[in-house]
């Protein structure tokens, strides 16, 4: 809401000015977050497949075993 009277503008947007910056801090923090659990997921994707694939050694050997 816009103040009414003259004297209170430089106040308003004074203010409006630091919700805007306190606003565009959050939004860089959750942008922070999101790429640190994306790293997280591709690293746990990558431990996933490694253990996938060796998984698939064990299988051969036990194969080639019998």
């Amino acid at each position: 809401m816009v103040p009414k009277e003259r004297k209170q503008l430089p106040e308003f947007f004074e203010k409006k000015s630091t919700e805007r910056e306190e606003l565009l801090q959050m939004v860089e923090d959750q942008r922070q977050r999101i790429e640190d659990v994306q790293r997280q997921i591709m690293d746990l994707i990558e431990e996933l497949n490694r253990l996938r694939d060796e998984q698939k050694i064990r299988e051969r050997a036990d194969r080639t075993e019998k």
